[in-house]
C-alpha cells in the first residue's frame, strides 16, 4: 500500500532487550534521565539506578573469645541462653525465638527448628554441652511450652533479641 507520501510507522519495542527492562520502565514510565553523570535525575533529585546491582557484604565472623565476652556480659540467663543455642546450633534469631520446648530431642541429639528460613522446617545438631546448659535453665526458668517467653508468657520478641545483642556488643 501507499503510504502517501509519508514515512512508515514503525512501532518500537517496549522493552529494546529483555535485559533492560528496568531501564526502561526507569526512563519512560518515571521519566528519568539514565545518562546523568551523577546518577539518574528526576524533578532535581538524584534517585538509585535500578540497574545498578549492590554488593553483598559478608557477616563479621566472630572468634570463640568474643563469642564467650559476649554471652557473659548478657545480664539475663535467657538472653545467655539464647545466644548460646543460636551458636551452638547455627540458628537465626526468629529461629531461636520460636524454639518449644519439645523441640530440644535429648534422645538423638537433635534440636528441631520449625518454620526457618523460607517456611522450611529442618533438624540441627545438639551438642552434649548445650544439652546440659539447656536443662539448666529449664531448672532455673521452668519454661512449659516455648523455650524463651516475654512476660506476658509468649515468644520473646525478635527486637528484645536484637537490642539484647547490641548492648551486648
Amino acid at each position: 500500500g501507499e503510504t502517501g507520501g509519508r514515512a512508515p510507522r514503525v512501532r518500537e519495542r517496549w522493552p529494546r532487550r529483555p535485559f533492560d527492562a528496568p531501564g526502561e520502565l526507569f526512563e519512560r514510565r518515571l521519566d528519568a534521565r539514565l545518562d546523568v553523570p551523577g546518577g539518574p535525575v528526576r524533578q532535581g533529585r538524584v534517585e538509585a539506578d535500578p540497574r545498578r546491582r549492590h554488593g553483598q557484604r559478608l557477616p563479621d565472623i566472630l572468634s570463640v573469645g568474643e563469642i564467650e565476652r559476649l554471652i557473659r556480659s548478657l545480664r539475663h540467663p535467657m538472653y545467655q541462653m539464647i545466644f548460646k543455642v543460636a551458636y551452638g546450633g547455627g540458628l537465626r534469631s526468629n529461629e531461636v525465638r520460636c524454639l518449644r520446648v519439645e523441640d530440644i530431642d535429648s534422645d538423638r541429639m537433635m534440636i528441631r527448628v520449625r518454620n526457618g528460613k523460607g517456611n522450611k522446617d529442618r533438624y540441627t545438631v545438639l551438642s552434649q554441652k548445650l544439652l546440659e546448659e539447656l536443662r539448666a535453665y529449664w531448672r532455673l526458668c521452668r519454661p512449659e511450652e516455648w523455650l524463651f517467653v516475654n512476660r506476658k508468657g509468649l515468644p520473646i520478641h525478635e527486637t528484645a533479641i536484637q537490642r539484647a545483642f547490641g548492648e551486648a556488643k
